[in-house]
């Protein structure tokens, strides 16, 4: 699995590291029906700065392949956790062709039946990649 400095999940037991791997290729390959399987029913998502909060699996789901369709072809970075949660810098296709260019640090938190609960997309990539140790783009 790609990584920043280290695998994904440092620290986490084999299943857990098996879980995130699953996640990386289905968002990666952008396939709905893998990532059904791996969120939560009441997940919830939102995206700071933005005045956006989903709930629920479904609604989650529905804004991936509305307005977050975007988001299809992304590539995601292993980054240090952030507030004890797993993270991600996430990288969408530039749009000059030109690799990827910096989109969200993914903040992941695990729901108590093993799948992702919430999903937090924080969109200061300028301020926060730095900070995480992310590059600011991928070829």
């Amino acid at each position: 699995m790609r990584s920043g400095d280290g695998d994904v999940g440092d620290g986490l037991g084999e299943p857990e590291k098996e879980f995130l791997e699953r996640y990386v290729a289905a968002f990666e390959a952008y396939d709905m029906e893998a990532l059904t399987s791996l969120i939560a029913e009441d997940a919830s998502q939102s995206m700071p700065p933005y005045d956006m909060w989903m709930q629920g699996r479904e609604d989650v789901l529905a804004w991936w392949v509305g307005p977050g369709y975007e988001c299809r072809g992304s590539k995601l970075l292993a980054a240090p956790s952030a507030n004890g949660c797993v993270a991600f810098g996430q990288y969408k296709p530039n749009p000059d062709g030109d690799g990827h260019a910096p989109w969200a640090l993914q903040v992941l938190e695990m729901s108590e039946d093993g799948r992702v609960g919430r999903f937090t997309f924080f969109l200061d990539t300028e301020r926060l990649f730095p900070l995480f140790g992310l590059p600011p783009l991928l070829p």
